[in-house]
């Protein structure tokens, strides 16, 4: 049964190889959940996956009835229109993720352009805020220097200056 043997080493090998990328798949579907291509792409992987195990179960159900040298067909040759649509399917998996992934890095630049010009924004706010802030305190100690009493008065009273103009700030 050299056939048999032959015939389900590359079964094996088929379930084995797409195996390996499923989770990949998995993945992606966890990463572009919002991303509808790629979500219909791994369905139809999925689906061709299904296909291809009912495919393989009716070929190994049918020899069992019916044991002709003849039906033992070259995996290839019998699998081959399922197994390039896996293929293609496959492919066309990576190409949604790899277009889903650019939408995603093209949506986090704009959106960190916005933060970027928003926080340029706010600077410019805030250093308009702090010149007037400078404006108010220098015409503050101008008009605190301006009532002052001249400095005869200021050494007879002390350090009644320095409280009348801190008072000027509270109130």
């Amino acid at each position: 049964m050299k056939g048999f043997d032959d015939y389900f080493s590359r079964l094996e090998d088929v379930l084995q190889r797409t195996g390996d990328v499923l989770p990949r798949f998995q993945v992606y579907g966890e990463l572009f959940a919002n991303h509808k291509k790629v979500q219909v792409a791994i369905f139809e992987v999925y689906e061709a996956v299904t296909e291809f195990v009912d495919h393989a179960k009716h070929v190994f159900e049918s020899t069992g009835r019916v044991v002709r040298k003849s039906f033992w067909k070259d995996f290839d040759q019998q699998f081959e229109d399922t197994l390039n649509k896996l293929r293609r399917l496959s492919e066309n998996v990576e190409d949604e993720a790899q277009a889903a992934h650019m939408i995603e890095e093209s949506r986090a630049r704009e959106e960190a352009r916005q933060s970027r010009a928003e926080l340029s924004h706010v600077n410019a706010e805030l250093s308009c805020v702090k010149a007037e802030l400078r404006a108010l305190n220098h015409a503050i100690r101008e008009g605190a220097q301006s009532k002052s009493p001249s400095p005869t008065a200021r050494k007879t009273t002390g350090n009644t200056s320095l409280t009348r103009s801190r008072s000027s700030f509270t109130g």
